[in-house]
C-alpha cells in the first residue's frame, strides 16, 4: 500500500512540471536610493571679517589689507570646495 502511494504521488508530481506551456515571467525591479553626501566640514567655515580699530589713514590701509587677505582665504576655501564638488560629480559620471 505505501509503495502504490509512493508511485502514485511521484506520477502526480512529475505530471505537474510539464503543466505550463508558457516560459516562466522575469522581471527586473530597480531600486532607487538616494545617498546624500556632505561636504567637509573645514570647507564649510565661514570666513572670518577683521574689525577695523582704527583712527588714522594707515590703520585704515593696514584694514584693508587684512580684508583683503581675508577675502583670498575665503576665496581659498571656495575653490576646494568647487574641487570636491567635480570629484564626487566625476565619481558619480564613473558608476
Amino acid at each position: 500500500m505505501k509503495k502504490r502511494f509512493l508511485g502514485l504521488s511521484l506520477l502526480f508530481l512529475l505530471s505537474l512540471t510539464g503543466c505550463s506551456g508558457t516560459p516562466p515571467i522575469v522581471r527586473t525591479v530597480t531600486v532607487t536610493e538616494t545617498v546624500y553626501v556632505l561636504p567637509p566640514e573645514s570647507l564649510m567655515s565661514s570666513c572670518e571679517i577683521p574689525v577695523y580699530q582704527g583712527r588714522i589713514n594707515p590703520d585704515l590701509y593696514n584694514y584693508s589689507n587684512k580684508l583683503i587677505a581675508s577675502l583670498i582665504r575665503c576665496n581659498v576655501d571656495w575653490q576646494a570646495l568647487h574641487n570636491w564638488r567635480q570629484e564626487k560629480a566625476n565619481e558619480s559620471d564613473k558608476q
